[in-house]
């Protein structure tokens, strides 16, 4: 439609993601009797069916970045399931600024564990979000200095895993990681074992 303006230049197309009509007057996006808003990835009014939907009522759907092995090389579900419920539970204001991840690792002793850890708040890990989590540690080691992003939750699994000679099986996060966890996962050899999204 772009490459031919001539003809088409007042096309409007109002059919989005599973048929969802967009309303220009108020812009949001609906289905029948539920409105979706496309910015903040959730509907505007509660699921009808109530808990029977899942613990959210406005939850339109897990982090569908999540739901491909970007790589095609490694795969954990488990852990993207877990790492997907720690998001759905986190308090709304805490989304854009804090950051939870979680690994699960085989320990020196050969025994496999999930680890969690968070960035922001001082590594602060609610005992709610550990129990939803499923995590059998909280990592907490911070770093005396916050330069360089050393205290970001991946930061912290990949530093004790290192400090306890731990191998990193797979890791994920709520948010996209970093740059420079990027690099830091790249030199520990672990950076293909990362199964959510990585920020450009």
């Amino acid at each position: 439609l772009t490459s031919e303006k001539r003809i088409y230049e007042n096309v409007h197309q109002p059919f989005r993601l599973q048929n969802q009509y967009f309303d220009q007057e108020i812009g949001l996006h609906y289905n029948f009797f539920r409105y979706y808003e496309a910015e903040t990835g959730r509907f505007t009014n509660q699921d009808p069916i109530g808990l029977w939907g899942g613990d959210n009522l406005y939850f339109f759907a897990p982090n569908v970045q999540g739901w491909v092995d970007w790589l095609g090389l490694h795969s954990d579900p488990d852990l993207l399931n877990r790492i997907t419920r720690v998001a759905a539970a986190m308090p709304e204001g805490d989304r854009p600024r804090t950051t939870y991840a979680l690994a699960r690792v085989t320990t020196s002793s050969g025994r496999s564990e999930i680890w969690m850890a968070s960035a922001g708040k001082k590594g602060w890990v609610s005992k709610a979000l550990q129990r939803i989590a499923g995590a059998d540690k909280v990592i907490n080691n911070l770093h005396r200095s916050n330069k360089n992003h050393l205290n970001d939750a991946e930061r912290k699994l990949m530093r004790e895993a290192r400090r306890q000679g731990a191998k990193i099986e797979s890791i994920a996060a709520t948010r996209p990681m970093c740059g420079r966890c990027q690099t830091g996962a790249r030199s520990m050899g672990i950076l293909r074992r990362v199964i959510t999204a990585l920020k450009r």
